[in-house]
C-alpha cells in the first residue's frame, strides 16, 4: 500500500510497548498478522504485557489505511496518562 505519513508512523500513537522477543517475532508481519498473534498470545497467557498493547487490539483495523485511529490512540494515552 501506500507508506504510511512519517510523523504518524513514529509517533506514540502507533508505539507498541512489548518486550524485546516479541518484537523479533513480530518483527515484519503486516498489522492483521501480529494482531492475530498478539490475541493468540493473549488467550494463552491469560494477561498483558502492556495495556497499551492490549488498547491498540482493540481497534477493529489498526494498519496504514486507518492512521486516524493511531491518532486517536495516542490523544487517549496521553489522557490518561496525564490525568
Amino acid at each position: 500500500g501506500e507508506p504510511m505519513d512519517e510523523s504518524i508512523l513514529h509517533s506514540f500513537g502507533n508505539l507498541c510497548l512489548i518486550s524485546h522477543s516479541d518484537n523479533s517475532k513480530f518483527s515484519n508481519n503486516d498489522p492483521a498478522t501480529k494482531k492475530n498473534q498478539v490475541k493468540d498470545k493473549l488467550n494463552r497467557e491469560q494477561l498483558a504485557e502492556s495495556l497499551k498493547l492490549v488498547f491498540m487490539m482493540s481497534y477493529e483495523h489498526w494498519d496504514p489505511e486507518n492512521q486516524p485511529a493511531m491518532i486517536q490512540h495516542e490523544k487517549m494515552m496521553v489522557d490518561v496518562l496525564c490525568s
